[in-house]
């Protein structure tokens, strides 16, 4: 009774891939049957199915935090076969884990003005302190310990300011 092409189903993931519902458009014959003479649309939910479905365990928060993230980039030329995984564990690895937020690369390049071999990486990287806001001098100091660290992991990379 639904258009193939105007409709959907939802779906419960876990063990038991269980349809719960579905919902769309109601199909051009069966609109034309009953004389409809605009768009009808449709919209059904097994409750058995998902109550059967529903996991009951307590759903675990954080607070939020109080203390502003701070994020810095840090832009280097590394080899080619260095990966982004190996970058990005690194990264994590030797910020402090107290202050250590996360970090994602926002840029790659290889070409003009980067020598054969060699990619151009960048990465931001945020740090937050659970207990008080952050200094430039804390973080300058992080940052400036990331790197050296980095330069030891990877003697070819280089540091653009």
């Amino acid at each position: 009774y639904l258009h193939p092409k105007r409709s959907a189903y939802a779906t419960i993931l876990g063990k038991n891939k269980a349809p719960v519902a579905k919902f769309g458009e109601l199909h051009p014959i069966i609109k034309d049957r009953l004389k409809f003479n605009q768009d009808v649309y449709f919209f059904e939910i097994d409750l058995d199915s998902l109550l059967s479905n529903v996991n009951y365990n307590a759903v675990l928060c954080k607070e939020l935090p109080v203390y502003p993230e701070v994020t810095r980039d840090i832009a280097f030329k590394v080899k080619n076969d260095v990966s982004y995984q190996d970058l990005a564990k690194s990264i994590k690895k030797l910020t402090s884990p107290n202050l250590f937020n996360g970090a994602d690369i926002f840029d790659v390049y290889q070409g003009e003005h980067v020598e054969e071999g060699y990619k151009s990486v960048a990465f931001h990287v945020y740090l937050q302190d659970k207990t008080a806001t952050l200094t430039d001098e804390i973080v300058d100091t992080e940052i400036n310990k990331l790197k050296d660290g980095l330069k030891k992991y990877y003697s070819s990379i280089s540091f653009r300011e």
